[in-house]
């Protein structure tokens, strides 16, 4: 278990308005038809094992740059899984968080403070990581595990933004899955992302590894959840290009007001 980032892992509040809703809307509406989720989902984590990659810890033991890691993984697992993974470096890890917040050098400084989770998929669409950028992005009500898994399912994965509680990160530390403790104190806000799911857990990329989280620990102490199209994925089933040119026009509208 890396040593908690002085600043803390990075996520800052979540944010919910007016637009966020609207984008929440859209994913609803392209969702609820599709009815109930497979019982399981594609494990797109294969693809990156097979390419004989780790997924590092992209200085989230460092810095409060765990969003930023999480671009570091969603970018590993889109482009293996569309046939050439490409992996960023920490220097590109870094380089990015400076973009977004302004870092100066000094890890725990003012200006290491972690970003918001909106900010950074902001960043994903208009510069991308690694010449790797996503098309579009919407939000997903994390307690509607229905939508969560269908998210997962067919874009590869959900940006989650979590209330992390102590017992997580001691958790992880025994090797032991992710559940709630009632009264285990919050530790503040951590990015991680789901990347499968069976029956009754979601396996969440963080830290360097993977970690089993049960649906109760989701619906329960995730406060946000995106799902990212990253460009050239494909969507079976959906309509893609109404689906980007709607969440375009609302992600356009949150670009103007941040």
């Amino acid at each position: 278990m890396p040593l908690r980032p002085a600043a803390g892992w990075g996520k800052l509040d979540a944010r919910h308005d007016l637009r966020t809703l609207r984008s929440a809307l859209r994913m609803a509406a392209t969702l609820d038809p599709l009815g109930p989720p497979p019982e399981q989902s594609t494990d797109w984590t294969a693809a990156v094992y097979r390419a004989g990659q780790p997924w590092g810890m992209a200085l989230n033991d460092q810095l409060s740059c765990c969003t930023v890691s999480d671009s570091k993984h969603a970018v590993m697992i889109a482009t293996a899984n569309m046939g050439r993974i490409v992996v960023p470096t920490d220097a590109d890890v870094l380089a990015m968080y400076t973009a977004l917040t302004g870092y100066d050098g000094i890890p725990g400084g003012l200006r290491d403070k972690g970003c918001y989770e909106l900010d950074v998929d902001a960043y994903m669409r208009s510069t991308g990581l690694c010449g790797v950028r996503i098309e579009a992005y919407g939000s997903l009500d994390p307690r509607n595990l229905d939508h969560v898994k269908w998210a997962i399912q067919l874009f590869g994965g959900v940006r989650f933004g979590f209330r992390l509680p102590q017992s997580a990160e001691q958790q992880f530390e025994a090797r032991q899955p992710m559940t709630v403790v009632p009264g285990s104190p919050s530790v503040g806000g951590h990015d991680m992302r789901g990347v499968r799911y069976v029956p009754g857990w979601i396996l969440l990329s963080t830290w360097g590894g993977l970690v089993w989280a049960s649906e109760e620990f989701i619906a329960t102490l995730a406060d946000e959840a995106h799902a990212e199209l990253f460009e050239g994925w494909q969507v079976p089933g959906i309509d893609r290009a109404t689906l980007v040119r709607d969440l375009a026009i609302v992600n356009d509208e949150m670009m103007v007001a941040a």
